[in-house]
């Protein structure tokens, strides 16, 4: 026999359940569309100088971030035009910027100081 007081509980768990799949979607769709938008190049032949043209993904955009990070045996000097150089040191590499930018494209100056051997990789997004 069915006890009617069991039945709206069950109601509950079904609207829980969805809105767990539902907020589970929105959330996977708004971190793959992030990471949709995240450019990528790697750093290889960290004992040459280089520069980089970093294309913004939208005609104007406003903000920018850059994060490289990997390994190298020395330190380089990393500069984005408008900003102070900062210097990046040996061994396990983390290092971010971010803030407001307005062009269409970025770019990104590497210059090795004492790095030989390593491999950094550049994460960007200018939206």
């Amino acid at each position: 026999m069915i006890n009617p007081a069991e039945e709206p509980k069950k109601h509950a768990s079904h609207r829980t359940a969805v809105f767990i799949l539902v907020a589970m979607f929105v959330g996977t769709a708004y971190f793959g569309w992030q990471v949709y938008r995240t450019s990528r190049l790697s750093i290889v032949a960290v004992s040459k100088p280089a520069e980089f043209r970093l294309k913004a993904s939208r005609e104007k955009p406003s903000t920018f971030w850059i994060r490289i990070s990997g390994w190298m045996d020395g330190e380089a000097q990393v500069e984005i035009a408008g900003r102070a150089p900062a210097m990046i040191g040996a061994g396990n590499v983390q290092w971010r910027l971010s803030g407001e930018w307005t062009e269409s494209e970025c770019v990104l100056k590497y210059t090795p100081i004492s790095a030989k051997l390593g491999r950094l990789e550049v994460e960007y997004r200018i939206d």
